[in-house]
């Protein structure tokens, strides 16, 4: 932790949470990734998305209490995904949805399933948050 003053107030720095840039597919793994929730989950070579408008670039990492977090750029949201996957500020996973071993090693990940449920969302001015249970 560091302590950064400026003319206007004193901030306090805390170390940043690993991360790890992945292309989140949306939709349902059982409907081939039509529906909500999240179908699959891919390690990214690059920060072009392979299926517009169903996938997007995202930092994922792990925090406290068993909790992955998403932070999903809007700048790769089309609007048809935000009206299907975030309507009414919550994301809704249909299903169960097993994380990949690749991202349940590299993030050190206690267990390796994202819990079915709605979730509350985090707008940002340029990102979306989510907070998903693991289980």
């Amino acid at each position: 932790m560091t302590t950064q003053k400026t003319t206007k107030c004193t901030a306090i720095q805390l170390k940043t949470t690993p991360f790890v840039v992945a292309e989140v597919v949306f939709g349902s793994p059982k409907k081939n990734c039509a529906g909500i929730g999240i179908c699959k989950v891919s390690p990214v070579e690059n920060v072009l998305p392979s299926l517009p408008c169903r996938s997007v670039t995202t930092e994922i990492a792990a925090i406290k209490n068993n909790v992955l977090r998403l932070r999903l750029s809007m700048q790769g949201l089309c609007a048809n995904m935000i009206d299907r996957q975030f309507s009414q500020g919550r994301f809704k996973m249909e299903e169960s949805f097993q994380l990949p071993a690749w991202l349940v090693d590299q993030l050190q990940l206690s267990a390796n399933q994202v819990k079915r449920g709605t979730y509350t969302l985090v707008f940002e001015e340029q990102h979306i948050i989510i907070s998903l249970r693991l289980g």
